[in-house]
């Protein structure tokens, strides 16, 4: 039991670190963080001062990222026609983001199987 939890130990470090190492992944990290904050500023423009929930820029960022993220808790939607534009809109990217997070992920762990078995080899 020791030897396979100390097996996935040293993979799921692996593959960590083979992530966090890995170019694309920075790239997408910062593709991701300007998408939120150029989301919550078109987000700002269109609710301040007509939607009662948006009051300061951090009600933008809170929303911008529940909604990158597919939570959307509910405590700020928009009522306004780009509002909800840019709310539609940043749904598809957040999924499209995601997605291509998980895909990263899987291919690094897969890399780090194959550098293991070759390393055996």
């Amino acid at each position: 039991m020791k030897e396979i939890a100390g097996k996935i130990a040293k993979t799921t470090h692996s593959t960590f670190k083979g992530v966090v190492m890995n170019h694309h992944f920075v790239i997408l990290a910062i593709i991701g963080n300007f998408v939120v904050a150029l989301f919550a500023w078109l987000f700002w423009q269109a609710e301040f001062g007509v939607n009662p929930a948006v009051d300061e820029p951090m009600d933008a960022i809170w929303w911008a990222f529940t909604t990158v993220t597919t939570v959307g808790f509910g405590d700020i939607v928009p009522v306004t026609f780009w509002g909800r534009i840019t709310g539609i809109t940043l749904m598809v990217v957040g999924t499209v983001l995601f997605a291509t997070y998980i895909a990263l992920v899987a291919n690094t762990f897969i890399s780090t199987k194959k550098l293991h078995q070759h390393q055996k080899e």
